[in-house]
């Protein structure tokens, strides 16, 4: 298995994995986050096909300074159980680190208990945050 960053040629095989996560078809502006600086990620190849991905995006915020936001953790249902979801995440730690993030934030779905125990494992606590969305168009 490989571990690497996104790329251009990227696109297909991660539409797939995100349907596996999402349960429904996604758009994605993969030009767009290879273009962004402060948008990370780690790829997880194997055989020539993506099958985990993570990401973390970097920004500044007033009272909290530097902060990080991890989204879209996934890993293939046939690779689950061998770790790869923690690697995932301990490299989006690391860079994380590497750019001075006080803080790292996520948002998991109760129903995924085993990526909430994977989280507890890496030091993140569960908040009690009121958590609000609204979508714009």
């Amino acid at each position: 298995m490989k571990f690497r960053k996104l790329n251009g040629g990227d696109a297909e095989d991660l539409l797939v994995l995100f349907k596996q996560l999402t349960k429904k078809e996604v758009i994605l502006d993969i030009d767009g986050l290879l273009a962004d600086p402060n948008y990370h990620n780690v790829v997880v190849e194997s055989g020539g096909k993506i099958i985990g991905f993570g990401s973390i995006s970097i920004y500044r915020a007033a009272v909290q300074g530097i902060i990080g936001a991890i989204h879209d953790i996934v890993v293939d249902g046939d690779y689950w159980g061998r770790g790869l979801g923690k690697e995932i995440m301990k490299r989006l730690i690391l860079k994380a680190e590497s750019r001075r993030v006080k803080s790292i934030n996520l948002t998991s779905n109760p129903k995924r208990a085993a990526a909430r125990k994977m989280y507890l494992s890496l030091g993140f606590e569960i908040k009690d945050t009121g958590y609000f969305e609204k979508k714009l168009d």
